[in-house]
């Protein structure tokens, strides 16, 4: 049996033990059901920060040219400015056309709390560069993470021999990453189901139902975006299949899914 099926499987079953629980048993289930979910998504957080630097870093030096870098490194900033400005507006639109919101009541803080304004495009872009790489990795900032994995694999590369332990160091420090990413997927299906049986067990099928609007009109947006704009460019940038690319990461997308 795939990971996949034993996700959905777990999924499944999670579902099943919170109706089953209710809401009297909604204590026991975060109690001693949740903590399984938490700590598989600790585990998971724990490995992101090492695992997208090492692989940046290896990336960009097994290129070996670093014009080829510079040429990636403003490709990877502007596919991540474009792909989310088509996010924003595939999830605006949906929004827009379902109201998923409308006729759902969920109890939650009453507090306002004043919206901020959009900052302006130069801070954004300022905002990419790090003044400390060691804060944005504490901080999980995922895009400082990456504009500064980009300049240590320049650096490397460009100090060539001198660097290569350091190289090696970051290698190994990659494949440690993924083994530890395969031990904890792993587990993934137990934790999935720690993490939905205390939310099914709390909240039960009068506010899940209500709530399937929202969950529809998620996953729709998700999954438009997906066919649309990941599709595309798989097709006419990369050459490749789209139903075999989303074979190939089926075990992350029904991770971040059910998480």
């Amino acid at each position: 049996m795939n990971l996949s099926t034993k996700i959905l499987i777990g999924l499944a079953l999670g579902i099943i033990a919170g109706l089953e629980l209710g809401a009297e048993g909604a204590g026991f289930a975060k109690t001693w059901i949740g903590p399984l979910g938490t700590i598989f998504m600790n585990m998971i957080k724990m490995v992101i920060v090492p695992l997208v630097f090492s692989s940046l870093v290896i990336g960009v030096t097994s290129l070996g040219d670093i014009k080829k870098v510079g040429r990636i490194g403003v490709k990877t900033v502007a596919f991540y400015l474009v792909t989310t400005a088509f996010a924003i507006v595939i999830g605006l639109a949906i929004g827009t056309i379902m109201q998923p919101g409308v006729g759902l009541h969920m109890a939650a803080d009453t507090a306002k709390v004043a919206a901020k304004a959009a900052p302006p495009i130069s801070k954004v872009i300022i905002d990419i560069f790090p003044t400390n790489p060691l804060e944005a990795m504490v901080k999980a900032n995922m895009l400082q993470i990456i504009v500064f994995s980009l300049f240590v694999g320049a650096g490397i590369t460009v100090v060539g021999e001198k660097a290569n332990a350091l190289k090696h160091t970051i290698d190994g420090l990659a494949e440690v990453s993924y083994k530890i990413v395969g031990m904890i997927m792993a587990v993934a299906p137990i934790g999935v189901f720690g993490l939905i049986t205390p939310v099914v067990a709390s909240n039960g099928p009068s506010v899940l139902l209500p709530l399937l609007k929202v969950v529809i009109a998620v996953y729709l947006a998700c999954l438009l975006h997906a066919v649309l704009v990941y599709g595309s460019m798989i097709k006419f940038l990369a050459g490749m299949s789209f139903i075999k690319f989303i074979k190939g990461i089926a075990p992350a997308s029904l991770m971040a899914f059910s998480s």
